[in-house]
């Protein structure tokens, strides 16, 4: 005999849209591109730190102009 417990939690949970994902995706993607245009492309801390910066800001301008929020 097997269970399976979960967690159910009492408070709601925001589950992304697919939309929000591209565009977040999508705009993180220029931003990053544009940022990194002269650097080798390779995994190193200063490339892995501009794609994260570009993600973040790209999160913050989805806040800004998202519909419905």
């Amino acid at each position: 005999m097997r269970f399976d417990f979960r967690h159910i939690f009492a408070y709601g949970v925001r589950v992304a849209d697919p939309r929000e994902n591209t565009a977040i995706l999508i705009a993180a993607s220029v931003i990053a591109a544009v940022r990194l245009a002269r650097e080798p492309v390779k995994n190193s801390p200063k490339v892995n730190a501009t794609i994260e910066d570009s993600l973040q800001l790209a999160r913050m301008i989805w806040v800004k102009i998202a519909p419905n929020r």
